[in-house]
């Protein structure tokens, strides 16, 4: 009896995952990937709004994004990586070409400046 209620126990959360997890979020963490593949990197601080609004347009993706904290310990001080890389502004993204670009972007523009495929992340925008 105990093996039949922790077999129904474990196919009601496979089956809750699968539920919570709809395709867009799957397409948009499959852009997330592509931009790190592609070299895109974003510069950010954690006390920025901006840069948690950029994560958050990103939702899944983000987890994937090649993300470099320019906090110095959550203060106002950057560290030594966006030092040397010049970041002046927050969000500034970097690309594999060697351009940047600071603000919020959109995932269009994402899409443009590396070559990701957008139909990848407007599933997930109709969420």
């Amino acid at each position: 009896m105990r093996r039949i209620a922790s077999l129904l126990c474990g196919l009601a959360i496979t089956i809750t995952i699968a539920v919570a997890s709809p395709a867009g979020a799957r397409s948009l963490a499959t852009f997330g990937m592509c931009l790190a593949r592609e070299g895109a990197i974003f510069y950010g601080a954690s006390w920025c709004p901006q840069c948690r609004a950029q994560q958050e347009q990103l939702g899944s993706a983000s987890r994937y994004v090649h993300y470099v904290e320019c906090s110095a310990d959550g203060g106002r001080e950057k560290t030594s990586e966006c030092e040397e890389a010049g970041i002046t502004a927050y969000p500034t993204w970097m690309f594999a070409d060697g351009s940047r670009k600071s603000g919020r972007l959109s995932v269009e523009a994402l899409a443009e400046r590396t070559g990701c495929s957008l139909d990848d992340a407007e599933d997930a925008s109709d969420e």
